[in-house]
């Protein structure tokens, strides 16, 4: 182990990153933000990028992953129990024995 591991393994928790989402991607979606962010993942895997682009890039990845992050803690949790009691529509599978 080096004195580099050391420094970083002893380096004290800064807390989450505070990223600013851009207007036009807190207008998005959650499918258009993601769909964007998985073009810019392609587009960086690529290697065909210029240094510059790169970084602007990664900046905007960065602001669409923390929009798509507050969609997904936004989401309202399922219990797994309330799975079985649905039919393949969605719709509550008791409510079909009403019908009969």
């Amino acid at each position: 182990m080096t004195d580099a591991d050391d420094t970083a393994a002893d380096a004290p928790d800064d807390g989450p990153t505070i990223v600013i989402i851009p207007e036009d991607i807190a207008a998005m979606g959650f499918e258009q933000a993601r769909d964007e962010l998985t073009a810019i993942v392609a587009k960086m895997e690529s290697g065909a990028v210029p240094l510059e682009d790169a970084l602007s890039l990664w900046e905007r990845g960065e602001a669409l992953a923390a929009h798509c992050q507050r969609w997904l803690d936004a989401a309202t949790p399922v219990d797994p129990d309330e799975l079985d009691d649905l039919d393949a529509d969605g719709a509550d599978a008791d409510d079909d024995d009403e019908d009969e």
